[in-house]
């Protein structure tokens, strides 16, 4: 990152699937409740970093130059922001696991409650109808 005037590699352009950096997990997040620990190495392929963290966020990696590498939102069930990618070194870890399932978890509960609103709706609807 060049506007951090890091001299740590955030992506190797060589060595692009193998490269890896560590972060720092911060205890207390999802991140740390998938991986069970308190630094990662890390695949690497981005050229850009967060700057500043928007208030609803809470950081829950760095990278070792200070570069936030993992965001989350505490009010959210699964809303989260990496800046690695689990799903290309799925063996290194079994939290990479973890992420997609969580995820998955976050998706059929959203679909759950959808169904559910969308199904007393649709039954409000039909009594409204009925009583006319």
């Amino acid at each position: 990152m060049r506007e951090k005037n890091s001299t740590l590699r955030h992506v190797d352009m060589e060595n692009y699937d193998g490269y890896r950096h560590p972060v720092r997990v911060l205890e207390g997040t999802p991140l740390h409740d998938w991986y069970g620990l308190d630094e990662l190495d890390v695949n690497s392929y981005h050229h850009q970093g967060i700057k500043k963290v928007a208030k609803r966020l809470e950081p829950m990696a760095y990278s070792l130059d200070g570069l936030v590498e993992a965001v989350f939102t505490p009010s959210h069930p699964f809303q989260v922001g990496l800046q690695f990618h689990p799903e290309r070194m799925l063996p290194a870890y079994t939290g990479n696991r973890r992420v997609y399932d969580a995820f998955a978890k976050a998706v059929k509960a959203y679909h759950r409650r959808a169904h559910r609103s969308g199904s007393r709706a649709s039954r409000a609807k039909k009594r409204k109808r009925r009583s006319r």
